[in-house]
């Protein structure tokens, strides 16, 4: 059946659909595209974000792990400064290197420290930084000694329990006795410095 519009309605239809395309052209073109850039970049954007929060993930495990370690270093600096003794304690530790000597038959001349103020050390002239958890001791020894008695001395001192190493070793022959040897000597003493420890407790 077919229906016959008249000239004005044939008007106020061809109207109402160009009216209904530009309203559809108007809502792609200001709605629907930006709708779909956007889509797009976030899309593209995806693989980005995923990284950020694997990264951030990793760094949060990391960063309970780190917290972990640094409660184990302090644990590990407080156990390290106990075995070292106080500044107090130089005393009993010249006697101790006395003992060593007597024992390997090396007389000692002199021994003393050598509480200078660069007795902590300074590493532009080859001794050590210092630091806040221990300090360093040398003590000068002038001895006469063989070679072995010396060897043996060094040994028991490398290997006491009390914190030391040798620092400086000077040897001159003794024209008396071509046995015995004249002998200069710096070992370092190692004790705990009180600074900075109350931090770590």
């Amino acid at each position: 059946m077919k229906i016959a519009l008249s000239p004005r309605e044939q008007r106020a239809t061809l109207l109402i659909l160009s009216f209904g395309l530009i309203s559809l052209w108007i809502y792609t073109m200001f709605v629907i595209g930006p709708l779909m850039r956007e889509a797009g970049a976030l899309r593209r954007q995806m693989p980005a974000a995923r990284d950020q929060l694997k990264a951030l993930e990793v760094t949060t495990a990391n960063e309970v792990m780190l917290q972990e370690q640094s409660r184990q270093l302090d644990q590990s600096v407080m156990a390290l400064r106990r075995l070292l003794p106080d500044e107090e304690e130089l005393s009993p530790v010249i006697e101790r290197l006395s003992n060593l000597a007597s024992r390997a038959k090396v007389k000692i001349v002199t021994i003393s420290p050598r509480l200078t103020e660069g007795s902590q050390g300074d590493a532009s002239k080859g001794g050590e930084a210092a630091s806040p958890y221990y300090k360093v001791i040398p003590i000068q020894i002038d001895a006469e000694a063989g070679y072995h008695q010396l060897g043996s001395f060094l040994g028991w001192v490398e290997s006491d329990s009390k914190p030391m190493r040798i620092f400086s070793l000077k040897i001159a022959g003794d024209g008396k006795s071509p046995t015995r040897h004249r002998i200069k000597l710096v070992i370092r003493a190692y004790f705990a410095s009180g600074k900075n420890i109350a931090a770590l407790q």
